[in-house]
Parts: C-alpha cells; sequence; structure tokens
C-alpha cells in the first residue's frame, strides 16, 4: 500500500509537472506572437506616414527557417543549409496595396482591413497572421491604400518549442531531482533503527561489540576476585591483647 501511494504521488507530480510546462508554452507562443505584432506594426506604421503617396502596388515576400531542429541552435544562421524543405519555413509579405488593386483582390480580409480598419487593423484567421495599416495624402483624409504584413504563423510553435528546448530540459531536471530528495527524506524518517540493526554491517558489528565488552568484563570481574586477600584464622602462638596476664605465684622458701 505505500508503495502504491509513493507510486501515486510520483505520478501526480509529473502530471503538475507537464501542465505547468504546458501553461509556460502557451505563455511563450503568445508573447513572440505579441513580439511579432508589435516589430510588424511599428514597421507598417513607419511606410504608411510617408511625404509622398506611392504611384503603383508593391509586394515581396521573406521567408526563414526559425529553429526547426535541436541541432540548429548550434548552427550558423548566417550559413546557407542545402536540402531543406520550404514546409519549415515561417513565410512573411510586406505589402503596399492601393485601393484599385484592393478591389481587384480575391482575398476578403484585404478589402475588410480597407472598408473596416479599426476592427481589422490586426487579423488572424488559419495560419495567417496579418498588421494593416491605412494609407492617407496629407490633403485628404480618405484613405487611398493599405500597408499590409502577413506572417505565416503554422511552424511558430514549433520555433518556441525548440528555441526553449534547453530551458523545458533544466526545469524537468530539477523538478525531478527535487522529488527524489523529497522521497529519500521521507522514507529515510519513517524507516525504523532496528530495522537497520537486524542486517549487514551493522548487525555484524553490534554483535562483535558486544562479544568485546563481555569478555571485557570477565576479565575485570577475574581480576577482582584474584586480588582480594584470603581470610586467615588467628594463630595459637600470637598473644591476645584483650588478655590480662596474671602473677606468677611465689615461692616458699
Amino acid at each position: 500500500m505505500g508503495r502504491l501511494k509513493a507510486v501515486g504521488a510520483v505520478l501526480l507530480a509529473q502530471v503538475f509537472l507537464v501542465a505547468f510546462l504546458g501553461t509556460m508554452f502557451r505563455f511563450q507562443v503568445l508573447n513572440d506572437k505579441r513580439q511579432l505584432i508589435l516589430n510588424s506594426s511599428v514597421v507598417v506604421q513607419f511606410y504608411s506616414y510617408q511625404p509622398n503617396p506611392y504611384l503603383t502596388s508593391y509586394s515581396r515576400f521573406f521567408y526563414n527557417f526559425g529553429y526547426p531542429t535541436v541541432t540548429s541552435l548550434f548552427e550558423d544562421p548566417m550559413r546557407p543549409k542545402q536540402n531543406r524543405s520550404m514546409d519549415e519555413a515561417n513565410f512573411s509579405r510586406f505589402s503596399i496595396l492601393l485601393e484599385d488593386d484592393i478591389q481587384k483582390s480575391g482575398d476578403p480580409k484585404i478589402k475588410e482591413a480597407f472598408l473596416h480598419p479599426p476592427p481589422n487593423r490586426i487579423q488572424e484567421y488559419g495560419d495567417t497572421l496579418a498588421i494593416n495599416a491605412l494609407l492617407t495624402r496629407d490633403a485628404d483624409r480618405k484613405p487611398y491604400g493599405l500597408v499590409r504584413i502577413s506572417h505565416n504563423i503554422k511552424n511558430l510553435p514549433r520555433d518556441v518549442f525548440f528555441k526553449n528546448v534547453l530551458l523545458y530540459f533544466v526545469v524537468v531536471f530539477l523538478y525531478n531531482s527535487l522529488i527524489v530528495l523529497v522521497y529519500l527524506y521521507l522514507s529515510h524518517r519513517k524507516r525504523p533503527l532496528l530495522m537497520s540493526l537486524d542486517r549487514g554491517y551493522l548487525h555484524d558489528h553490534a554483535i562483535g561489540a558486544l562479544k568485546l565488552q563481555h569478555r571485557i568484563l570477565g576479565d575485570i570481574i577475574a581480576d577482582h576476585q584474584s586480588t582480594q586477600p584470603a581470610a586467615q584464622p588467628p594463630s595459637a602462638a600470637e598473644p591476645d591483647d584483650n588478655l590480662v596476664p596474671f602473677p606468677a605465684p611465689k615461692r616458699k622458701t
């Protein structure tokens, strides 16, 4: 029964660890997403406030591979790697779209961002995260286009995991080490002292110590008995001090 309780406590501790790591992972994914939104917002705001209006639409794709594997943590990011699948890449698209091109676009999200800008400044749908900013002229407050940065966030959780995999390993190692130490401490406190004296090293040396003490006590008793003098009866030749001598009788002449 005690072993089952220990196993149940360990399993409960592991469930708590998994819940903690899952919460931390979720927070890290949201934090990376917020950072991506912040950086993209700075860029679109910069390009939306230009002194001269844009005359043509412009679009360009960017991609990076993030952290697709554990070994990428030890690779030089400036050194290109061959034979890499593009499914592992993170794609971003920077676009300057004028009103005519927006109307011709088949993407309804772009039209919503242009026609209803406040609720669609940040759009997240499917695997896409888009940040938008309207283009306006100084003399005319009516928007004439849109600056848009869209990111494919399909691989964002993967990148967050591999970016923090060493941290997860350290947390798991330290947590389980603490569980082992607590278990050893509690099991040592519950173990009776006599249980460790009736076997093995302590058992043999305790018996040897008792035999040695018995021998020493026996020698002490024997020495004590041999040094005591035996009681001797009083000698007949020796005078008794308690007797009073009688005077010798006088001889008649």
